[in-house]
């Protein structure tokens, strides 16, 4: 069925509502089922991928609502935005390169391993790890290393890569 024509048949509505209706609680259920894997051992590309999704997720029920009573998207705006956190990407990089060299920045595996490189072994045995026994580098497990020089550049540069991420994959359907 055509979901862009002004008026939507009374099969449509209906549909729409048992989405209304189901899908909170779907998403729940799916929630506590993702978090709890966490996606640790998991390829970054994927990870990065759920990452964007939960810093976009909160606004899609916006970005329908605004749309469907006749307030268009901003693509303008959008695409400013994107310039604007573009900008702080190289600096973003360049300070958690200082500290973990020439790694791949977005692969949780390489970061992991420049931890197990670098940390003293007390700390590596407290940190949380994957069920594949590699070091996590989760948000939660890098929160248990608030005084390492890395953790700070390293949150700076994941917040702004996902939020890149999430706006460049969100924009291009509007």
């Amino acid at each position: 069925s055509d979901w862009s024509q002004a008026t939507l048949t009374p099969e449509q509505i209906e549909y729409a509502q048992v989405d209304a209706a189901v899908l909170p609680a779907l998403w729940e259920e799916l929630q506590e089922r993702l978090e709890l894997s966490d996606f640790e051992g998991i390829d970054g590309e994927l990870h990065s991928l759920w990452e964007s999704y939960l810093l976009l997720a909160p606004l899609s029920s916006v970005v329908a609502h605004v749309e469907l009573n006749g307030i268009p998207w901003d693509r303008e705006h959008h695409h400013g935005l994107l310039s604007r956190l573009e900008e702080h990407l190289p600096e973003a990089e360049s300070a958690l390169r200082e500290h973990v060299g020439d790694i791949k920045l977005n692969s949780p595996k390489q970061i992991a391993g420049w931890l197990e490189e670098h940390l003293p072994a007390e700390v590596l045995d407290a940190m949380p790890r994957t069920p594949g026994g590699q070091v996590s580098t989760g948000k939660n497990a890098m929160a248990q290393l608030p005084d390492l020089p890395l953790v700070q550049p390293l949150k700076d540069y994941s917040k702004l890569n996902k939020a890149l991420g999430a706006l460049e994959k969100g924009g291009q359907f509007y």
